[in-house]
Protein backbone atom coordinates (compact mmCIF):
# COMPACT_ATOMS: atom_id res chain seq x y z
CA UNK A 1 0.00 0.00 0.00
CA UNK A 2 1.16 3.53 -0.69
CA UNK A 3 0.46 6.74 1.46
CA UNK A 4 -1.16 9.21 -1.26
CA UNK A 5 -1.93 12.77 0.13
CA UNK A 6 -4.88 13.89 -1.85
CA UNK A 7 -5.65 17.32 -1.97
CA UNK A 8 -9.55 18.82 -2.02
CA UNK A 9 -10.54 22.17 -2.40
CA UNK A 10 -9.49 23.18 0.88
CA UNK A 11 -8.68 20.33 2.61
CA UNK A 12 -5.36 18.07 3.04
CA UNK A 13 -6.41 14.18 3.41
CA UNK A 14 -4.25 10.93 4.41
CA UNK A 15 -5.19 8.18 2.91
CA UNK A 16 -4.32 4.83 2.27
CA UNK A 17 -4.77 2.94 -1.27
CA UNK A 18 -4.02 -0.05 -2.92
CA UNK A 19 -1.57 0.75 -6.15
CA UNK A 20 -4.38 -1.68 -8.30
CA UNK A 21 -7.48 0.17 -6.88
CA UNK A 22 -9.31 1.58 -9.49
CA UNK A 23 -13.15 3.33 -10.33
CA UNK A 24 -15.67 2.54 -7.73
CA UNK A 25 -13.65 1.34 -4.63
CA UNK A 26 -13.70 1.54 -1.07
CA UNK A 27 -10.43 1.48 0.83
CA UNK A 28 -10.67 -0.70 4.22
CA UNK A 29 -7.89 -0.26 6.99
CA UNK A 30 -9.10 -0.32 10.23
CA UNK A 31 -12.12 1.62 9.48
CA UNK A 32 -13.49 2.30 6.21
CA UNK A 33 -12.57 5.52 4.52
CA UNK A 34 -14.19 7.79 1.33
CA UNK A 35 -12.29 7.20 -1.61
CA UNK A 36 -9.49 9.76 -1.86
CA UNK A 37 -10.27 10.41 -5.70
CA UNK A 38 -13.42 12.50 -4.59
CA UNK A 39 -13.50 16.14 -4.15
CA UNK A 40 -16.39 16.03 -2.04
CA UNK A 41 -17.11 12.41 -0.92
CA UNK A 42 -19.36 13.06 2.37
CA UNK A 43 -21.70 15.11 -0.08
CA UNK A 44 -21.42 12.66 -2.86
CA UNK A 45 -22.83 9.80 -0.39
CA UNK A 46 -25.88 11.72 0.20
CA UNK A 47 -26.18 13.00 -2.85
CA UNK A 48 -26.65 9.32 -3.50
CA UNK A 49 -29.25 8.28 -1.03
CA UNK A 50 -31.35 11.16 -2.03
CA UNK A 51 -31.02 9.95 -5.69
CA UNK A 52 -32.25 6.77 -4.30
CA UNK A 53 -34.85 8.19 -2.34
CA UNK A 54 -36.01 10.30 -5.61
CA UNK A 55 -36.21 7.41 -7.79
CA UNK A 56 -38.02 5.70 -5.13
CA UNK A 57 -40.99 8.75 -4.87
CA UNK A 58 -40.93 9.38 -9.02
CA UNK A 59 -41.69 4.98 -9.09
CA UNK A 60 -44.36 5.74 -6.53
CA UNK A 61 -46.55 8.33 -8.80
CA UNK A 62 -45.32 6.26 -11.72
CA UNK A 63 -47.65 2.97 -10.07
CA UNK A 64 -50.33 4.98 -9.18
CA UNK A 65 -50.97 6.81 -12.46
CA UNK A 66 -50.44 3.22 -13.60
CA UNK A 67 -52.99 1.94 -11.47
CA UNK A 68 -55.42 4.58 -11.76
CA UNK A 69 -55.01 4.92 -15.40
CA UNK A 70 -53.48 9.18 -15.24
CA UNK A 71 -51.21 9.38 -17.82
CA UNK A 72 -50.42 13.24 -16.58
CA UNK A 73 -51.66 15.50 -14.18
CA UNK A 74 -52.80 14.24 -10.76
CA UNK A 75 -56.51 13.08 -11.83
CA UNK A 76 -58.26 16.22 -11.54
CA UNK A 77 -59.68 15.90 -15.02
CA UNK A 78 -61.16 12.93 -14.18
CA UNK A 79 -62.74 13.49 -11.14
CA UNK A 80 -64.37 16.22 -13.04
CA UNK A 81 -65.33 14.95 -15.95
CA UNK A 82 -66.81 11.74 -14.29
CA UNK A 83 -68.82 13.95 -11.74
CA UNK A 84 -70.09 16.76 -14.03
CA UNK A 85 -70.74 14.09 -17.13
CA UNK A 86 -71.12 10.69 -14.65
CA UNK A 87 -71.20 7.45 -17.14
CA UNK A 88 -74.52 6.77 -14.56
CA UNK A 89 -76.08 9.47 -14.83
CA UNK A 90 -76.33 10.35 -11.48
CA UNK A 91 -74.44 13.94 -9.85
CA UNK A 92 -74.39 13.31 -6.37
CA UNK A 93 -71.94 14.76 -3.50
CA UNK A 94 -71.16 11.12 -2.61
CA UNK A 95 -70.32 9.91 -6.02
CA UNK A 96 -67.78 13.19 -6.28
CA UNK A 97 -66.16 12.33 -2.57
CA UNK A 98 -65.80 8.45 -4.01
CA UNK A 99 -63.84 9.95 -6.72
CA UNK A 100 -61.70 12.24 -5.00
CA UNK A 101 -60.65 9.39 -2.50
CA UNK A 102 -59.92 7.39 -5.60
CA UNK A 103 -57.71 10.11 -6.45
CA UNK A 104 -56.17 11.13 -3.43
CA UNK A 105 -53.34 8.96 -3.07
CA UNK A 106 -52.03 10.06 -6.78
CA UNK A 107 -52.17 13.84 -5.77
CA UNK A 108 -50.28 13.03 -2.62
CA UNK A 109 -47.30 10.83 -3.83
CA UNK A 110 -47.14 13.74 -6.46
CA UNK A 111 -46.90 16.26 -3.34
CA UNK A 112 -44.13 14.15 -2.04
CA UNK A 113 -42.00 14.17 -4.99
CA UNK A 114 -42.69 17.47 -5.66
CA UNK A 115 -41.93 18.70 -2.44
CA UNK A 116 -38.58 16.52 -2.54
CA UNK A 117 -37.44 18.08 -6.02
CA UNK A 118 -38.11 21.81 -4.31
CA UNK A 119 -35.64 21.70 -1.79
CA UNK A 120 -33.50 18.57 -2.14
CA UNK A 121 -31.22 19.95 -5.07
CA UNK A 122 -30.49 23.64 -3.55
CA UNK A 123 -29.80 21.78 0.10
CA UNK A 124 -26.34 19.51 -2.15
CA UNK A 125 -25.87 22.62 -4.37
CA UNK A 126 -25.13 24.22 -1.10
CA UNK A 127 -23.54 21.45 0.41
CA UNK A 128 -21.32 20.71 -1.95
CA UNK A 129 -19.83 24.31 -1.81
CA UNK A 130 -19.51 24.06 1.35
CA UNK A 131 -17.64 20.74 1.46
CA UNK A 132 -15.52 21.57 -1.17
CA UNK A 133 -14.23 25.30 0.23
CA UNK A 134 -12.97 23.03 3.32
CA UNK A 135 -15.93 22.97 5.67
CA UNK A 136 -15.46 20.52 8.58
CA UNK A 137 -16.74 16.98 7.30
CA UNK A 138 -18.94 16.29 10.69
CA UNK A 139 -21.00 19.89 9.87
CA UNK A 140 -21.27 18.03 6.07
CA UNK A 141 -22.40 14.91 8.03
CA UNK A 142 -24.76 16.40 10.34
CA UNK A 143 -26.38 18.43 7.95
CA UNK A 144 -26.92 16.64 5.06
CA UNK A 145 -27.48 13.09 7.55
CA UNK A 146 -30.36 15.40 9.05
CA UNK A 147 -31.88 16.58 6.07
CA UNK A 148 -32.07 13.01 4.45
CA UNK A 149 -33.81 11.97 8.15
CA UNK A 150 -36.21 14.75 7.32
CA UNK A 151 -36.64 14.52 4.39
CA UNK A 152 -38.07 10.39 4.80
CA UNK A 153 -40.17 11.51 7.64
CA UNK A 154 -41.88 14.34 5.58
CA UNK A 155 -42.40 11.80 2.72
CA UNK A 156 -44.02 9.49 5.20
CA UNK A 157 -45.91 12.33 6.89
CA UNK A 158 -47.27 13.50 3.87
CA UNK A 159 -49.62 10.32 3.31
CA UNK A 160 -51.47 11.13 7.11
CA UNK A 161 -54.77 12.75 6.57
CA UNK A 162 -54.23 16.08 8.78
CA UNK A 163 -50.87 17.39 8.68
CA UNK A 164 -49.03 15.74 11.67
CA UNK A 165 -45.86 15.75 13.75
CA UNK A 166 -44.01 14.17 11.17
CA UNK A 167 -44.90 16.94 8.19
CA UNK A 168 -44.44 19.81 10.70
CA UNK A 169 -40.85 18.28 12.35
CA UNK A 170 -39.48 17.78 8.54
CA UNK A 171 -40.85 21.16 7.00
CA UNK A 172 -39.59 23.54 9.59
CA UNK A 173 -36.30 20.98 10.03
CA UNK A 174 -35.51 20.66 6.19
CA UNK A 175 -35.81 25.29 6.17
CA UNK A 176 -33.12 25.43 9.29
CA UNK A 177 -30.73 23.00 7.53
CA UNK A 178 -31.44 25.19 4.24
CA UNK A 179 -30.83 28.47 6.02
CA UNK A 180 -27.85 27.06 8.24
CA UNK A 181 -26.06 25.52 4.55
CA UNK A 182 -27.06 29.61 3.31
CA UNK A 183 -25.56 31.47 5.87
CA UNK A 184 -22.48 29.08 6.04
CA UNK A 185 -22.02 29.26 2.44
CA UNK A 186 -22.33 33.09 2.79
CA UNK A 187 -19.86 33.07 5.74
CA UNK A 188 -17.34 31.05 3.75
CA UNK A 189 -17.01 33.60 0.93
CA UNK A 190 -16.95 36.64 2.97
CA UNK A 191 -13.97 35.30 5.21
Amino acid sequence: RDLVRSRGLGDVYKRQVSTQSTGFSFVFSKKMQFNPRLVVPATALYAGLFGLTDFYLAARVVQRRVQLGVSHGDGLWHIIKNSVFPESGETSKESFDLLTQKYAPLQTSIRAHGNFVEYVPLSLTLFILLEANGADKKWIHLGLGSLFVLRLLHACGIHEAVAGWKRTVAGAGQLVVLLSASIANVYQALH
